[in-house]
């Protein structure tokens, strides 16, 4: 549990490389155990607003993978990102690959 907790923070540090590398990480944790990485949704929606053009990719596809089996909160997601401006190149082109999924 505190491992958790010291995930959560690096997360949305404001250390834009700690927080993609724990976006990272999480991704890799989500194959083994995804009802912990789901715990912080979150925080990764927190990292998905985030300024840097790499935490934003890797937000988005955590919280990809999070939702993958529900496609009405894969949609949602899809709606709620396409509405708010993603600076993030890479995010964009990872969202039309989601939204043509």
């Amino acid at each position: 549990q505190g491992i958790e907790r010291y995930m959560k923070q690096a997360i949305v540090d404001k250390n834009s490389s700690v927080a993609s590398s724990s976006l990272v990480s999480a991704f890799h944790l989500v194959m083994s155990n995804p009802d912990v990485v789901k715990r912080w949704s979150n925080e990764v929606q927190e990292a998905a607003s985030s300024d840097s053009q790499m935490v934003q990719y890797h937000a988005l596809g955590l919280l990809y993978q999070i939702r993958k089996v529900d496609k009405l909160a894969v949609m949602k997601m899809v709606q709620k990102f396409t509405k708010s401006s993603m600076r993030s190149s890479y995010a964009q082109c990872l969202m039309i690959r989601i939204a043509a999924k």
